[in-house]
């Protein structure tokens, strides 16, 4: 579509709707997380109109918002880092503002390496990040209807502050809201949870306490290695950085005590950036969506009563935790899974065991198939029998709309498949690659859908992929964990 026409549509919005469009643009990114973020940056620095839509006040979405901390992961298992580019670009920014130690050893030797950060500094490095690569940001704008001409998106509608509806116009878009609402307003099919009940991964509150005697904590894990994540090689501390997933005695004594609620086996946090810090990942809100207003709201009362109710188990049961306070709760859940949008290829977990090398592959990652189940506290986790794998660019085309991309956790995938690729550095690649993307359909004139990958695979940063298909050593095993 020629700019003219995005002008001539953008008339008729504003006629039959009565909504001005305030921006006539090339790219419309909605949705301001990881993957929203390095769409936009992408597509800017390459010489695209960029809006970005955000419905929250800062950037950077699960992790800021959401505390989700640390970032996991960059790196494949033999140590290999395969998610560079703008992501590894975002780190060093936060190593120099002292927002982050950078990749370290994961001192629960779930994953190769993990990336601590501070959430203040992140969302204040977000947004120069943005800004410099000239970037327009809208907070305060959720996206709320689209328009659409036959196959191809004209504008979308957000709810934009104190001035109501806005409506957005663009020749290409790109729906990085996690929860895939452009594509689905646009009327592409989608997927809710598992197949047998429709249910998602349970989302969690994370929250920070401060006033932690890690010296104690690190105390108890040495005299009692079995009741941690394998057993006796529960590192706790890796390179100075700490981490614990255990105490299953605790947790299973108090849920039969009626001191805990169910679907949760163990303890599980990681060491702040500030000494004496922690940030805790133990809440589970089991079989409820953000698809519905109603189940998200509740969902949302019921996190922050499990954080208060965790924090009173922390100080009365943890050695070391008896003197801590909680310090910061996030904004909002942290969400694992909602709507998964049918793309033109459909990701399955076994391309990513087997570390399928896709002719059209434009990202890669190599965190498991980590399932966290919504009827129990089990955790299931799959292995990877490659080292790392790969996301198709297919992946993240919807099927009826040709100018629409997708970015993030929303892209075509299994339930299965959706558990691996979820977390927020495969998300940042992702929308890396999707702004990419972006410009190449403006620069020659074509839809999103008609890029050749080739020309995207030139300007990100990939792993071999011969590398990608050799065993790595002891590896991810299957497992069942605490089932």
């Amino acid at each position: 579509m020629t700019q003219n026409a995005v002008t001539r549509h953008a008339a008729s919005i504003e006629a039959r709707f009565d909504v001005p469009v305030v921006r006539e643009v090339d790219v419309v990114v909605v949705g301001g997380g990881p993957a929203g973020v390095m769409t936009a940056v992408a597509a800017a620095r390459r010489g695209a109109r960029v809006v970005l839509l955000e419905r929250l006040a800062a950037l950077g979405g699960n992790l800021t918002a959401g505390l989700v901390n640390p970032m996991l992961t960059f790196h494949a298992k033999s140590g290999r880092q395969v998610v560079k580019g703008l992501a590894q670009e975002l780190v060093d920014r936060l190593v120099r503002a002292g927002g982050s130690p950078g990749h370290v050893p994961d001192p629960v030797g779930f994953v190769k390496t993990v990336t601590p950060f501070d959430p203040d500094i992140l969302r204040t490095t977000l947004d120069s990040f943005v800004t410099e690569a000239g970037v327009e940001v809208f907070f305060h704008s959720q996206v709320i209807a689209v328009h659409k001409q036959a196959d191809r998106l004209t504008h979308v509608v957000a709810v934009a502050g104190k001035e109501g509806l806005l409506a957005f116009a663009a020749r290409v878009f790109v729906d990085a809201s996690g929860d895939g609402d452009v594509a689905a307003f646009s009327g592409e099919e989608w997927t809710l949870g598992r197949k047998i009940d429709g249910h998602t991964q349970p989302m969690t509150l994370m929250f920070r306490m401060g006033g932690v005697d890690l010296r104690q904590v690190r105390d108890y894990v040495e005299r009692h290695p079995e009741e941690f994540f394998e057993g006796g090689r529960a590192l706790f501390e890796a390179g100075g950085y700490s981490g614990v997933s255990g105490f299953f005695r605790h947790v299973e004594e108090a849920v039969r005590r009626g001191e805990l609620p169910p679907y949760r086996d163990r303890v599980l946090f990681f060491g702040g950036v500030a000494p004496g810090e922690v940030i805790v990942n133990v809440t589970r809100v089991a079989k409820a969506t953000v698809v519905s207003a109603r189940s998200w709201t509740d969902a949302e009362i019921e996190g922050r009563r499990q954080v208060w109710q965790y924090a009173r188990f922390l100080q009365k049961r943890i050695p070391g935790f008896e003197k801590a306070r909680v310090i910061h709760v996030g904004q909002q859940l942290g969400i694992r899974e909602s709507r998964l949008i049918q793309g033109r290829y459909v990701l399955v977990p076994e391309d990513l065991v087997k570390g399928t090398a896709f002719a059209d592959r434009i990202a890669a990652g190599s965190y498991p198939v980590d399932i966290h189940s919504p009827s129990d506290e089990s955790l299931v986790v799959q292995e990877l029998e490659a080292d790392y794998y790969f996301i198709p660019f297919r992946a993240l085309l919807p099927r009826r709309t040709r100018n629409l991309l997708l970015a993030g956790r929303c892209i075509s995938a299994t339930h299965e498949a959706c558990a691996a690729i979820r977390v927020s550095p495969i998300a940042m690649a992702i929308g890396e690659a999707a702004g990419i993307a972006a410009a190449l359909a403006l620069q020659h004139d074509v839809d999103p859908c008609d890029v050749d990958p080739a020309e995207i695979q030139s300007q990100v940063d990939l792993p071999p992929a011969e590398w990608g298909r050799e065993a790595h050593g002891d590896g991810y095993r299957d497992r069942l964990l605490r089932a």
